[in-house]
């Protein structure tokens, strides 16, 4: 399959709910994934995002419950909202420190989800005003803990946005 600079819902179409799909490796002279592109390929195990990428659109992975773990790219500066939804086993995730916003429930009902490692400074959030930024990780375990840099800024202990915190 060819997919030329974009993987976009016209070329990606036949992705969204693919139940046979468990892995895929995305060429590197991809640069945007759109949204829905992915979401709800309960049998994805295993995704390769090349360098380049520059926003995980919205819902591009919601409810693909069976990956575990997702390297997302030093290139993202965006997380856009449900991004990550219903990604039931996930269970730790990097957010390189290029990443500046993080949209609402990005990591929703992610139940498994214990570590989120931050490596850069703490990220704002593209919510409107009924979700606060504390929505980023809404309705995950309650084990879940946040690691950061101590050299980088915007983060606070014991807790960042209600999430227990400490440094890496």
């Amino acid at each position: 399959m060819r997919y030329g600079k974009r993987l976009d819902k016209r070329c990606a179409g036949g992705f969204q709910s693919c139940k046979k799909l468990t892995s895929i490796n995305i060429p590197s002279t991809v640069t945007s994934i759109e949204e829905l592109a992915f979401n709800y390929c309960l049998e994805l195990t295993s995704i390769n995002l090349p360098n380049g990428i520059t926003t995980i659109e919205a819902s591009v992975f919601s409810g693909c419950s069976s990956l575990p773990s997702i390297t997302i790219p030093s290139s993202v500066t965006s997380i856009k909202k449900d991004a990550f939804y219903g990604c039931k086993s996930l269970t730790t995730i990097t957010i390189p420190s290029n990443v500046r916003t993080i949209g609402d429930t990005a990591f929703f009902q992610c139940t498994s989800l214990k570590l989120a490692y931050f490596e850069g400074n703490a990220p704002s959030t593209d919510s409107n005003s009924y979700w606060p930024i504390a929505s980023i990780f809404w309705s995950c375990t309650s084990e879940l803990k946040i690691y950061y840099r101590a050299d980088k800024s915007g983060w606070t202990t014991p807790t960042w946005n209600g999430y227990p915190t400490a440094t890496w």
